[in-house]
């Protein structure tokens, strides 16, 4: 994939996934692996674990802070029982002017 609009390229081969040619994440069962270096010669990776429901949807993802060592949560996504996901996170009151 090449975006012509900053003139970069990503390349994705077997699941492994380049930018400027410098390995950024691949998949692993649990998650993925990404990249957090900073430095194109030494390497530093991460894994990311996702917390996945009965239908493969991620509802949480999840990494080891580097620093402090505690568990960081990353991603946190809601689902409504049909699969829909809100528009925002908060909880909505509607007031309906003829209630029986």
């Amino acid at each position: 994939m090449i975006h012509l609009d900053s003139l970069s390229t990503t390349r994705c081969i077997h699941g492994f996934q380049y930018f400027y040619n410098v390995l950024q994440f691949f998949h692993t069962p649990e998650g993925y692996v990404k990249n957090t270096s900073t430095d194109a010669v030494a390497f530093s990776f991460d894994y990311v674990y996702n917390y996945v429901d009965h239908l493969g949807n991620v509802r949480m993802s999840y990494a080891q802070d580097p620093q402090g060592g505690s568990l960081q949560t990353l991603e946190e996504h809601h689902y409504y029982p049909f699969g829909l996901k809100p528009a925002a996170q908060s909880l909505t009151i509607l007031r309906f002017p003829n209630c029986y």
